[in-house]
């Protein structure tokens, strides 16, 4: 998904030899802006640049063009300034714009990614800057959904996640979401990557307690990252269903007739 988004990008945009500007060449809004769609929401051109090359734009500050040139996308031509600061300039900002961005907009979701982020300009890791959860990961929500921010960094920017598969971090930085920090690999090879993964006495069980092997077909990994064995997570929900048979006899009932009505 990443090489697509800035594959598809960078196709709208023809470079200025003599200006060095990225000029768009896609379609324009009324405004003489370049515009771009993603992921459903239409971004000006010169925003969507700068977010992909640059980072977050925060939410009080407008991108202005240092080359006075509206159809340029070139991030080293693009600033982020305040809306005071943009209008004095006169490069194209309008008072407007500014104050209706201001008034409670709701964020896309990029731009909340974005806003969660801080970059260590030596690690080059993208640091999650909020409240991480009990394992120490960072997290966002989506569509009613919460992901960890690391694995929707994924998802966003290199695709879907194979399935029996987690995603590690190359850096050792649970806080970290730079999507070329990131790897999907097996849940095995994860552990064994980690730094307590060979020294930790869970991870070198070949067999649940009932002794079935851990194989990949035998194994699932629950949300907390444990693996669970497959064959006694079948055998213990055919016993949760025999003891309870008369509740689940009632759930099938109330299905059915849900379906038939």
């Amino acid at each position: 998904m990443r090489k697509e988004l800035f594959s598809n990008f960078n196709s709208k945009i023809k470079f200025n030899e003599e200006t060095w500007c990225w000029e768009w060449v896609g379609s324009l809004n009324s405004n003489g802006y370049g515009q771009f769609s993603f992921l459903n929401k239409t971004y000006k051109s010169h925003r969507m640049s700068y977010m992909l090359y640059k980072g977050y734009i925060p939410n009080d500050k407008v991108i202005d063009h240092l080359c006075g040139n509206r159809l340029c996308c070139n991030p080293e031509h693009l600033e982020a300034t305040t809306i005071k600061e943009n209008n004095i300039r006169g490069n194209g900002g309008s008072s407007n714009f500014g104050s209706n961005r201001l008034k409670g907009k709701r964020l896309s979701i990029i731009d909340r990614f974005y806003s969660k982020l801080s970059g260590n300009p030596v690690t080059q890791c993208w640091e999650f800057n909020g409240n991480p959860d009990a394992d120490g990961y960072g997290y966002i929500r989506y569509r009613n959904f919460t992901y960890r921010i690391h694995r929707f960094s994924y998802l966003l920017f290199q695709g879907e996640i194979p399935k029996n598969h987690v995603v590690d971090h190359l850096c050792k930085n649970r806080k970290c979401c730079n999507p070329e920090h990131l790897e999907a690999v097996s849940h095995k090879e994860n552990m064994v990557r980690g730094d307590t993964g060979r020294n930790n006495h869970q991870t070198l069980k070949t067999h649940c307690p009932k002794g079935h092997e851990y194989t990949d077909s035998n194994t699932y990994i629950n949300p907390k990252g444990s693996r669970e064995c497959r064959i006694c997570k079948s055998i213990n929900r055919k016993a949760d269903r025999k003891r309870n048979l008369e509740k689940y006899r009632e759930l099938d009932r109330l299905r059915w007739t849900n379906r038939n009505t």
